[in-house]
């Protein structure tokens, strides 16, 4: 490594993690990432030379955090001038089953915590399951990168290997993550985050109550409780539904899910409000849109949802209020948590989080097409949370509900994404109706209690 940079302050969006992670030091609570099936014959030595261009191209991937931290003991970073990795090569192709071992293998290693101090903050792998499969596993602390930035390095990446494989040499000029580091502290000390903490204090004239209740949790000794997920599939053919409705009320999809998760969970706790986690792109400008790093935040969305409403009246208010809260997403939503006082033992406002991911991952490593699949390290402690995931257009969007096992277990969230589903078909033709008409139980579950009520 040669001469470091000077040091910057971690980012209001860093700061967040890095205080929550610090909650639990020994959890991969911010390992994000997954792995890219490349059906075909990787050179991995070209691999690695692209893998060292991808570091000399975008800054965010020589981010190390210093043992000097700031008066409220967060520590300062610096972004290395020079930077090399070596990527390791598993070869399980001799295994009785490859495809098992290499999963066996991704799984262990994702759940490997990072080193946060002195060290990079993320992880590049090949597995080789034969001699034309290999999977590349990708690892970040989510200190140095998101979702969005995850699909960019993706086809940064996959266009470095094809450009090294065509005999040509790549460009490597990209957008600075440096530049939003700076911006970042002018906005902590302005009158717009003022502006921004009035306006969200405004949204919370009171705590909401809880939304879910840890009804399991003495089944567990730990201090911890993991988390379980449960994936649906939403065949591409029902999504393009969805899209279209979204369309014809001048709504998006992602209004549209919230919607749902909106009418199924006022009316399981018959209430007319709710709090969820959105996940935000915090990404602004055009260059902070092809700059790869940690920009996104999250805002804690209190909806009101009268069951007099219809299903189309919900998703349209939906839509006006996120386009008020869009305005001021910069502001940190831990900054919200502390300014209402919530009672002691309550970390955030929301239980349930939606996290709608429409990210382009389409990579070609020269003639081979890579997809990805996200991992998970089952250390989530949000009750719920969903992650639809469209990142490739020819195949199904993911919906992976990962849960707190304090709250759910697999029984449960399976009900619950049979509910889910059966509210998305019938928003299709009964979206005029009030919500509290639309039907939370499906036809099994109805046919079952009418069973039970067969005296």
């Amino acid at each position: 490594m040669s001469e470091m940079t000077p040091h910057y302050p971690l980012t209001s969006s860093q700061r967040e993690i890095w205080f929550e992670q610090q909650l639990y030091p020994e959890l991969p609570l911010y390992n994000i990432g997954g792995y890219v099936d490349l059906p075909g014959a990787i050179d991995p030595g070209l691999f690695q030379h692209a893998v060292n261009l991808l570091i000399r191209k975008h800054d965010n991937l020589r981010i190390q955090l210093l043992a000097e931290k700031d008066e409220d003991g967060v520590p300062y970073q610096q972004i290395l001038n020079t930077l090399e990795v070596t990527v390791s090569v598993q070869d399980v192709s001799q295994a009785p089953d490859p495809v098992a071992a290499a999963q066996d293998w991704m799984q262990h290693r994702f759940r490997a915590p990072f080193v946060l101090t002195g060290q990079p903050l993320f992880r590049y792998d090949l597995i080789r399951l034969a001699d034309d499969h290999y999977y590349w596993l990708l690892q970040y602390h989510h200190l140095v990168n998101d979702g969005w930035g995850v699909a960019l390095l993706n086809r940064s990446l996959a266009g470095l290997y094809s450009t090294l494989a065509a005999g040509q040499i790549p460009g490597l000029s990209a957008p600075a993550y440096a530049n939003w580091i700076e911006q970042d502290r002018a906005y902590v000390d302005s009158a717009t985050f003022r502006k921004h903490r009035n306006y969200w204090l405004n949204q919370y004239p009171t705590v909401p109550e809880t939304l879910l209740n840890p009804r399991y949790r003495t089944r567990f000794t730990d201090n911890v409780i993991g988390s379980g997920c449960e994936t649906m599939q939403l065949p591409r053919a029902t999504y393009q539904q969805l899209e279209q409705f979204a369309e014809q009320h001048q709504v998006s999809v992602f209004h549209v899910l919230i919607g749902v998760l909106t009418v199924y969970f006022t009316r399981v706790t018959q209430r007319e409000d709710v709090v969820i986690g959105l996940p935000v792109l915090n990404r602004a400008k055009a260059a902070f849109r092809q700059t790869a790093g940690l920009f996104t935040g999250v805002s804690a969305v209190w909806l009101q949802a009268a069951h007099t409403l219809t299903f189309v009246d919900l998703v349209q208010q939906i839509s006006r209020d996120l386009q008020g809260h869009y305005r001021h997403q910069r502001f940190p939503v831990s900054e919200l948590n502390r300014a209402v006082g919530m009672e002691p033992g309550r970390n955030q406002l929301f239980d349930v989080s939606l996290s709608y991911e429409n990210h382009d991952n389409h990579m070609r490593f020269g003639a081979i097409t890579g997809r990805l699949i996200p991992q998970l390290h089952h250390c989530e402690q949000t009750p719920l949370t969903l992650f639809v995931r469209d990142f490739h257009a020819q195949h199904p969007v993911q919906c992976d509900f990962v849960y707190n096992q304090a709250y759910f277990n697999a029984a449960d969230i399976q009900a619950l994404q049979a509910r889910f589903a059966f509210l998305l078909e019938q928003i299709q033709d009964q979206s005029q109706l009030p919500i509290q008409k639309l039907s939370i139980l499906t036809a099994t579950e109805i046919s079952q209690l009418q069973a039970w009520n067969d005296t």
